[in-house]
């Protein structure tokens, strides 16, 4: 109950950047103060919220049995395997976005009908790391 009252002020920080646009007052301090709002509440929850996660006993004594536990090369390399499947997925899925995302906007300048076609081959590049995510939880599933 503590932690929730502690992380609700954090949390509704992070819709710090909307109340300008919900105001329509854009300026530049405005904003500039916004993306300060927002990158610092991000990173005092990650912070506070790793602290509470490491910190709790359930955690720990998870650990500590996991460590206790010896990993066979398998299980080792299933994890390796999972982690890299994750990885160049996210890679790849953020150069094909790149490429298709200008040519998008590119089209999209010079022919407002193309928005909806050219949206569909952005998803298509978006949709890379949610099959790498499958394969990742179909690894950690053998393990």
């Amino acid at each position: 109950m503590i932690e929730a009252l502690i992380l609700l002020p954090l949390v509704l920080l992070l819709f710090a950047p909307l109340l300008p646009i919900i105001k329509k007052q854009t300026t530049g301090k405005v904003a500039k103060y916004s993306v300060f709002c927002n990158v610092g509440s991000f990173f005092a929850i990650c912070i506070i919220l790793t602290c509470f996660v490491f910190t709790t006993p359930s955690f720990a004594e998870t650990a500590v049995a996991v460590a206790k536990e010896p990993m066979s090369v398998g299980a080792g390399l299933a994890l390796l395997g999972a982690g890299l499947v994750m990885g160049f997925s996210t890679i790849g899925a953020g150069v094909a976005v790149a490429s298709a995302a200008s040519a998008a906007i590119g089209a999209t300048g010079e022919d407002p009908k193309m928005f909806v076609k050219s949206l569909i081959f952005v998803a298509l590049g978006e949709g890379i790391p949610v099959y790498g995510l499958l394969i990742a939880m179909q690894i950690l599933g053998k393990v």
